[in-house]
């Protein structure tokens, strides 16, 4: 949030416009190369990066993004912010209007309608507050490689549109929600252990830890996966847990819930250790991530004594679709 706001207060004071061949925006992301290392990213758009002066700080000293000039969305000239992450990998491409002159938002939002189509989630669904800014509209694409997040701010002469897009990483290992089961078969190339209709398992291996894959579809699309892990006992439960919780924070950030639940009495917390108080159904831990495509969570429980370590993943583009298929079974 500290470094977003960086990016918008220095926005808001770039005011200065060169002569330069314009590019299209939704050309520049249709382009954009994503794996394209930073020094390149330099020399290929030298043109375009807008240098700092005496009256425009320098905005990558200052925030560690590259700001670009003459690319534009319709009639608009537009402010592009690309950001690279700590491992040198681009994540975000930020589209800011011109703050100068007055917008009109309904020719913006035809341009990203005709280019976008309808959004997957809309106004209510998307609930972000930035700046203290009021938001008067917010919206989301779920693309197959991409992720587009659109928002107006403010009101009257504060209004800013900005448009931000998001590299769409697979959903669950290499595959995408959505995707049938025979292209998932074909990217997996395991033999199916599970011999259940609408489930294809196998035998792998996950941070050094031999678990069971498991894909679930609805409708011959996947809609959630899931690992559960083997050889998880007393001595090791808590201690795989917290790997497993340390490699989930790497890739996702920090879990929106990271709790320990226990119910076990103050004697049996001092005699026993967390992994026996897990087998005994005292105690367990349960942590939660949330992307724009899914849910994830990752669990240490166990049933009937017998200890469970898994990793859930969720697609919440297929939530109704998902229960509609259990209501059936029932």
């Amino acid at each position: 949030m500290k470094k977003l706001i960086l990016i918008l207060v220095l926005a808001f004071t770039v005011q200065v416009s060169f002569s330069q061949t314009k590019i299209d925006f939704f050309d520049f992301v249709r382009n954009f190369d994503w794996s394209i290392s930073e020094s390149d990213f330099q020399s290929k758009y030298k043109n375009y990066i807008l240098p700092g002066t005496d009256s425009i700080p320098d905005f990558h000293a200052t925030t560690g993004a590259w700001l670009l000039k003459d690319i534009y969305m319709g009639d608009y000239e537009n402010r592009i912010v690309v950001d690279y992450n700590e491992q040198s990998n681009v994540s975000t491409i930020v589209l800011i209007t011109d703050t100068i002159r007055d917008l009109d938002y309904a020719q913006i939002e035809r341009v990203v309608g005709d280019e976008l189509g309808e959004p997957t989630f809309a106004d209510g669904d998307v609930e972000l507050l930035v700046l203290g800014l009021q938001q008067t509209s917010a919206k989301l694409w779920i693309k197959k490689k991409q992720i587009f997040c659109s928002m107006a701010l403010g009101e009257d002469d504060s209004k800013v549109f900005m448009l931000t897009i998001m590299k769409r990483e697979p959903d669950f290992r290499k595959n995408y929600w959505g995707d049938s089961l025979e292209k998932v078969k074909e990217r997996e190339s395991k033999l199916d252990e599970s011999g259940v209709e609408g489930i294809y398992s196998f035998t792998t291996r996950v941070a050094t830890l031999e678990c069971e894959a498991m894909y679930a579809f609805t409708n011959d699309k996947l809609t959630w996966g899931k690992y559960i892990f083997h050889h998880i006992n007393v001595d090791n439960c808590v201690e795989k847990y917290n790997d497993l919780l340390d490699l989930l924070t790497q890739k996702y950030g920090e879990p929106a819930r990271n709790d320990k639940e226990s119910t076990a009495e103050d004697f049996e917390q001092r005699l026993f250790t967390e992994g026996e108080l897990v087998r005994d159904g005292k105690m367990n831990f349960v942590s939660f991530w949330y992307t724009p495509t899914t849910w994830i969570a990752l669990g240490l429980s166990s049933e009937l004594y017998q200890i469970k370590l898994v990793i859930e993943y969720y697609s919440t583009l297929h939530q109704e679709e998902r229960e509609s298929d259990i209501l059936e079974d029932l």
